[in-house]
C-alpha cells in the first residue's frame, strides 16, 4: 500500500511534513508548496494550505 503521511511542522505553522513511502521526509514551506508540482508530496502539501486550483 502507497501511503503518505501529512502533518503540521510542531514548531513552524508555515511548514508541513511530508513523509513519503520510501520513508523520505519532505519539510515544505507555504510559499514552496504549488498545487502543480511534479512531486505529489509537494502538491499534498499545496492541499494541506488550501493552494489547490480552482
Amino acid at each position: 500500500m502507497t501511503m503518505y503521511i501529512i502533518a503540521p511542522d510542531p514548531v513552524d505553522v508555515d511548514v508541513v511534513v511530508v513523509q513519503e513511502p520510501s520513508g523520505w521526509i519532505r519539510r515544505i514551506h507555504r510559499e514552496d508548496a504549488d498545487p502543480e508540482h511534479r512531486h505529489l508530496a509537494v502538491r499534498l502539501a499545496a492541499t494541506w494550505f488550501g493552494n489547490d486550483p480552482a
